[in-house]
């Protein structure tokens, strides 16, 4: 007789979000189906009351893990695009037609206010 599994319906294994940061964290090349995948186990993770707050948290922190990398490529998508079609990477083109004397205005606006310099400590008399 077969031996019940003592994960039943937490997947393969309870420390399967670990092993998915890892994945995350060493850049591995994860299938757009395995991606999917690990979300829709890390959402059934955080929605089941039977779930230990371990495995919440490690589900948690993977789905912001992947969602933070799926940002950065797309802004490096967006970014090799812009390259490609030799327009301006990081809104550079904004400062082209501005004069030195304007920027250091706009300088002057944002700087905060420099702090006057603390007096040098005087000598008792005695």
């Amino acid at each position: 007789m077969q031996q019940p599994n003592p994960y039943a319906g937490k997947g393969d294994s309870a420390d399967a979000p670990r092993l998915w940061m890892r994945a995350v964290r060493e850049g591995w090349q994860i299938p757009p189906a395995a991606r999917r995948a690990a979300i829709a186990r890390a959402a059934q993770i955080i929605g089941d009351p039977n779930s230990t707050r371990r495995e919440i948290t490690r589900a948690t922190q993977t789905l912001a893990v992947l969602e933070r990398l799926a940002m950065d490529a797309a802004i490096h998508e967006d970014r090799m695009t812009r390259l490609d079609a030799g327009t301006a990477t990081d809104r550079v083109e904004l400062l082209e037609g501005i004069s030195d004397s304007q920027l250091l205005a706009v300088a002057r606006v944002l700087a905060p206010p420099c702090p006057p310099k603390p007096e040098a400590p005087k000598r008792k008399r005695k």
